[in-house]
């Protein structure tokens, strides 16, 4: 059982890590304000409106 615990642990502080570098990366990204603008949308957290920048870019080619 320790083990999990540990696992558990050791990838919650994988993912702060890796949350913190994005953060960092995100103001010089061309689509920083994208983010930015979807994270004032109830329940759209720094991941969510990443993966959504991401995945559809520039949202005007629609």
């Amino acid at each position: 059982m320790q083990e999990m615990v540990e696992a558990v642990r050791l990838s919650k502080e994988r993912v702060e890590r890796l949350e913190k570098v994005i953060e960092e990366f995100i103001p010089t990204w061309s689509l920083a304000r994208v983010v930015r603008a979807l994270q004032t949308l109830r329940g759209v957290d720094l991941i969510v409106a990443v993966t959504y920048a991401t995945e559809v870019g520039d949202v005007t080619r629609f």
